[in-house]
């Protein structure tokens, strides 16, 4: 006697609409200070905080032994300063085809609210051309996908984004239909992240170095009071029309000094030498430096698409 046996379908991975941050859509969405007056008055932006912080906790995984100090060091300060990132040789090459690749025209160009003209070219779109030594050696780079994993809690690292980027200090400019407040202190969301920055040349207080507050990224009853307060501040800005038209948004969620002080910030400029890699969770309150008369900031900006959707 034979006995068929109907094989089964495989059964297919159930898509993760929520890129690994769990809870209801309304609540664990991406946008920062996102609902109306009302709502954040009612308490909206604090329970979206608390719902994405538990998504936080229990996405913790194991870190590789060689990786822990920085993780370590990450999760405390808010930052991470990677000296001497790239063997000699390969940052040397890298920095060389970026310049290649800015005098081939591949760099656009756009005028930020605070002054500079931020140009840049993305990696990705060129990485197996004009930008595939930089895409070798960032975007395939074992110890970078490795940390960038652990600093995220993710499993690896499925997309990455690389910028090559150039900002330079100019006077009179026409201002951006859509302002941004960069320099201003603010943070950018309401959960931890990772973005990173590798730098061509050296940066410090005269070429707009990162300026972050070590520890403001952590949710205490201080920083939770921000939170409510900028999220109705926000809110108001957006329906009178005013947000980004004739507020920045850093200037709408921009701390007060009692705030900043309640938080215990204090300035740190993300000073480094040419081939330093800085790693900063956004969450943090932090702003771009201030830049000197014809200053120069040339970097490489590493992004993880590691972020809760927007809500729809």
């Amino acid at each position: 006697m034979s006995t068929h046996i109907e094989k089964q379908p495989k059964k297919k991975k159930q898509e993760d609409p929520g890129n690994g941050w769990w809870g209801p859509s309304v609540l664990a969405s991406g946008l920062y200070h996102d609902g109306g007056v009302t709502t954040n008055r009612l308490g909206f932006q604090l329970a979206r905080v608390a719902t994405l912080h538990a998504a936080w906790r229990r996405k913790k995984l194991p870190v590789d032994p060689d990786l822990k100090e920085y993780v370590e060091a990450f999760e405390r300060d808010g930052v991470l300063v990677m000296e001497n990132f790239l063997p000699d040789d390969v940052f040397a090459a890298v920095k060389e085809e970026c310049r290649r690749a800015y005098e081939a025209g591949l760099y656009g160009s756009e005028n930020l609210d605070d002054g500079l003209v931020e140009e840049g070219v993305s990696v990705n779109t060129h990485k197996r051309d004009a930008l595939a030594a930089t895409w070798k050696a960032l975007g395939e780079n074992d110890v970078l996908r490795r940390l960038a994993a652990a600093l995220t809690r993710r499993e690896k690292i499925d997309r990455i984004a690389i910028e090559a980027r150039i900002f330079t200090e100019a006077k009179n400019i026409e201002m951006p239909a859509r302002l941004s407040g960069s320099n201003l202190l603010h943070a950018d969301v309401h959960y931890p992240t990772a973005k990173a920055w590798l730098y061509l040349n050296d940066i410090d207080e005269r070429n707009g170095a990162l300026v972050y507050g070590k520890g403001t990224q952590r949710m205490t009853p201080a920083r939770l009071r921000y939170e409510y307060e900028a999220s109705v501040r926000v809110a108001k800005s957006r329906a009178s029309g005013e947000y980004r038209k004739t507020i920045s948004s850093g200037e709408a969620r921009k701390p007060a000094q009692k705030q900043l002080d309640a938080m215990g910030y204090v300035p740190t400029s993300m000073n480094g030498k040419a081939n330093t890699l800085v790693w900063a969770n956004v969450q943090g309150i932090h702003a771009r430096g201030a830049f000197e008369d014809g200053a120069v900031r040339e970097q490489i900006q590493i992004r993880l698409h590691d972020r809760p959707p927007d809500r729809k």
